[in-house]
């Protein structure tokens, strides 16, 4: 069986942070991942908001 799997791709155009590892897994998965393709993100650095993507890949 194939199992999706999802990539969260976000950059804090403010610091250029990248990480998005303050947001568990569930979270992602409750309020993220469905139609959208753009997410809004919270820099943890600089609290400054900004758009993410989430890409689905085929594992």
């Amino acid at each position: 069986m194939s199992e999706k799997k999802y990539k969260v791709r976000a950059e804090c155009p403010h610091c250029a942070c990248g990480t998005v590892s303050h947001i568990d897994p569930e979270t992602l998965k409750e309020k993220f991942i469905g139609d959208e393709n753009e997410i809004d993100v919270l820099c943890p650095l600089c609290a400054t908001g900004h758009k993410g993507t989430i890409d689905k890949e085929e594992g």
